[in-house]
Order: C-alpha cells, then structure tokens, then sequence
C-alpha cells in the first residue's frame, strides 16, 4: 500500500507546484500531475484481479468482449506492439489515468484533493482490475465539462451574447454525447450516463429523495425486469443474465462512501446557496445511492453503481468549499481522507479486493 500512497503524495504535491504556473495549458498540468501515477500503474505486473483475463483476450484467446472500440484499441496496439501484452496494459491505464486527471483540472474546486479521492475512494484500484469500465468511467466523468458551470473561482463565458450562448450550449451537448457514446463502445453500461443531461434538470431535495426510495422499494420488481431487459437489449448479453456475487465488504464499503458524501452534501444544501453543477452530482450521488441498496440482487449492481458513485471526487470537494470558515473546511477534508482512507485500507489491504495488494512491477 505504501507504494500507492507514495505516488500519489507526489502527484499531488506535483498538481500543488503547478497549479499556479501561468501560461501552461490544462492538459500539460493534467499531464505532469498525472505522470507518477500512470508510470506505477502502467509498469504493473499481475496487479489487478482480471490482469490475466484481458491478456487472454488481447491474444485473442477469448472473445467475449464486444465493445467496438476496446476491440479496435487492442488490436491496434497488437499489431503495433507486436503483442506485446505489457504495452496494452500501459496505454490502457494512461488512459484511464490521464482522462481522470483532465476531469479533475477541468471541473474540480480542490485538484489535490480530488486526485487524493481517486485513489481513497477506491476507483484507482478499480480500474486496475476492471480495465475497460475504468477508462469508460474516466471519460464519462470528462465528459461532464460539457454539461456543467465552470468551478468556484475560475473564469465564465459570461461575455457571450444570448445567440453565441446557445449556439455554444447545442455544441457542448452534442461534445458531450460523443464522449458517453466512445465510454458506452469501451464499456457498454456507461450508456447509462447519458442521463446526466436529464439529472441537470432535476431539482432534488429531501422530501423527494425519501419519496424516490419509498418508491424503488415499492416498484423494485418491475425495476429488476426493466434493467435486465435494457442490458439484454443494448449491452452484451451475460450482463443482463449476471447477478452481482461480490464480497458484502465490497457492497458495505461503496455504501458508506456514497452515503457519507450524500449526507454531507445534503447538510451543505439545506445550508448553503447551491449551484446547478451542484445539484448536478447531488442527483448523481443520490441515484448511486438507490443502485447501492440494489447491490446484491441488480444485473451487475456493483458496476452499476461504479458508474454513477465516483461523482464524489467533485461532490466532496465542491461541498467544503461552501463552508465559510476555514478551520471548518480544514475539519471537512480531514474527516473524509481518514474515513475514506480506512475503507480503501480494509477493502484492498485487508480483503484483497480486486487484487492490487502486493503491487508488481515488470522491472
């Protein structure tokens, strides 16, 4: 775990440096930032629960995965790395890795500690087993830059006149569907993120979150034939047949991180003046909450909620930022790097989820 925790002290010690040099595009900080990460991941030797799955797949052993671009992305870097499956593994995690990192430069209000999240809040170590939904995830979470407000403190297209406004708007949709589209033929349940565009325009409160529950619990039947249908329908078919078996750690572990990150969010917004970007990850964090308590019997529930809980590494951030007083904020950030850190220490530590523990590397 030292290894890990190492890595990203220096990449967010890197992001700090950084952040304030002037004239260094967003991409070139996303970059440098990113750097110590993707090298550790992507030097990586047999860390990951489904590191030998995907070689079998990416020599053509097996081929069940039918995502068209993941397919053309594996047989583009055989052909070019002459199969060599170390290579494969290192342009898959820079992508998972960088494009995490582009969404946190683009859209967080505390880029250091959002990369802290990536890894506490276990999609770091995720990604390294679940490969394609890693980088699918990835790309989803960039994708909101298309769809929300800039963050706290940055510049806004405010000088725009209406017509320009709306003409930017219609593209950055249009922008954004692309991105969910390339994420949806990577990992093909990130179609479901597509629903972003609607959640901007739900207005979510208390009352509406207990009635939303009451009314999962009521209609959970029909909701189970719906998502199995839709997954028979648009994704591949052993989604649609599988029922989640993962470890009840794993489930009890992803519930008292998206739950934590609601209630604090929910105390900030009954507080606060809140934003529509704002109330955009709260619906988002709510709706991870409800695939949460479906874990155990929802066609892959687990991974369904990956897609929509890892919102926290903006939510979290963007809430502390809401609070007036200092010392309060700095009580904030503690709170949730211990508590986060102690279930990522349990989860991947003590358990052996998703068999990252020991790390290897290939020098």
């Amino acid at each position: 775990m030292y290894v890990y925790v190492l890595t990203f002290a220096l990449s967010m010690l890197t992001a700090h440096m950084i952040k304030r040099v002037r004239n260094l595009n967003v991409w070139i900080k996303a970059l440098i930032s990113a750097l110590p990460v993707v090298l550790i991941t992507g030097l990586r030797y047999d860390v990951g629960s489904d590191f030998f799955s995907y070689k079998a797949a990416y020599l053509g052993i097996r081929s069940d995965y039918t995502e068209y671009i993941f397919i053309q992305l594996s047989k583009l870097i055989a052909k070019i790395s002459n199969y060599n499956y170390q290579v494969f593994i290192f342009v898959t995690s820079l992508l998972f890795v960088y494009v995490l990192y582009l969404a946190i430069w683009h859209l967080s209000d505390n880029v250091e500690y959002s990369i802290l999240l990536f890894m506490i809040s276990t999609m770091y170590f995720g990604g390294m087993n679940a490969i394609r939904q890693g980088i699918a995830i990835s790309i989803s979470l960039y994708a909101l830059r298309f769809i929300v407000e800039a963050p706290i403190g940055t510049a806004r297209e405010n000088k725009l006149k209406f017509r320009s406004m709306i003409s930017e708007k219609k593209k950055n949709i249009v922008k954004f569907l692309i991105c969910i589209i390339i994420a949806t033929m990577i990992h093909d349940t990130l179609f479901m993120c597509a629903a972003f565009l609607i959640f901007k325009k739900i207005q979510m409160n208390v009352s509406k979150a207990v009635i939303a529950v009451a009314l999962v619990y009521i209609f959970n039947d029909i909701i189970y034939g719906l998502v199995g249908y839709l997954l028979k329908t648009f994704s591949a078919k052993h989604y649609g047949s599988f029922i989640n078996t993962a470890a009840v750690d794993v489930a009890e572990v992803n519930i008292i991180i998206v739950m934590t990150a609601f209630i604090f969010a929910t105390y900030i917004k009954k507080k606060y003046h809140t934003d529509e970007t704002f109330n955009l990850y709260y619906v988002i964090m709510f709706l991870s909450i409800i695939l949460g308590i479906f874990t155990t019997w929802l066609p892959w529930g687990k991974r369904l909620m990956w897609n929509y809980m890892f919102i926290c590494i903006f939510l979290i951030p963007k809430s502390i930022c809401y609070i007036r007083y200092q010392k309060n904020r700095l009580v904030a950030y503690s709170f949730f790097a211990m508590l986060y850190f102690v279930l990522t220490y349990y989860s991947i530590v003590i358990n052996g989820t998703h068999g990252c523990i020991p790390y290897n590397w290939i020098l």
